[in-house]
């Protein structure tokens, strides 16, 4: 279940005007930044994959208390209202560090290496309590195939950090190199794709130079 997300899925998802949830938080903390629902770690195309589509269920703790990841209740808490749609299945979207979700009335929970966890039947419109540590960690350790840069793109990128001389001194240098080299970018959601031969990456780096925070983290990271 939502094992491939197409780069620009997010800034449709922007300009569509839709309440996708509402937040509201129980400490003085403020929001967190970041709600996750997924993570994907292999790049083809214009697609990014889960590697690994390995699940494990996740029993209550207690009623309606269900503990994903890690031990203990967490430091700061925050309620999710999330529309999930008429089947009541679907991704939670959880903040960093996420342990124990509470007054959730569902079938039951499965999660992933990565973090992902899905509901396998619940309400249409569910309300949770999340209790996370900021500092906590739940992801599996990086892997060897995590730093490969996908074939398709290779060739691009290497012509790139050659032109560009991104290649710094040392690692620092070289963000610092990176980092000016895409301040000449321009951050938009109005995406227009005429290439048919490329990659929707190629196209950004190459010819568009815009596009909104797929496009930069992408590539940057690559």
């Amino acid at each position: 279940y939502k094992t491939t997300t197409a780069m620009g899925e997010t800034g449709y998802l922007k300009l569509s005007g839709k309440i996708i949830m509402r937040i509201s938080t129980h400490t003085e903390t403020g929001v967190p930044i970041y709600l996750k629902t997924a993570d994907y770690n292999v790049l083809s195309g214009s697609t990014w994959h889960v590697r690994s589509e390995k699940t494990e269920p996740v029993f209550p703790d207690g009623e309606m208390i269900w503990q994903v990841f890690g031990k203990e209740r967490g430091n700061s808490s925050l309620t999710v209202s999330k529309w999930m749609g008429r089947d009541g299945q679907g991704l939670l979207a959880l903040p960093e560090g996420a342990k124990r979700i509470e007054n959730m009335d569902v079938a039951g929970l499965e999660k992933s290496g990565l973090g992902a966890v899905r509901i396998d039947e619940g309400p249409d419109l569910l309300n949770y309590a999340v209790f996370y540590e900021e500092n906590f960690r739940y992801e599996s350790p990086p892997e060897t195939r995590d730093i490969i840069v996908p074939e398709f793109e290779r060739k691009v990128i290497e012509k790139i950090v050659e032109d560009h001389d991104l290649k710094g001194f040392n690692d620092l240098d070289s963000v610092m190199r990176i980092e000016k080299f895409f301040s000449l970018f321009k951050y938009s959601l109005n995406l227009k794709s005429d290439s048919k031969n490329i990659s929707v990456l190629e196209e950004f780096l190459t010819d568009t130079k815009s596009g909104h925070c797929e496009y930069f983290a992408t590539a940057t990271v690559l």
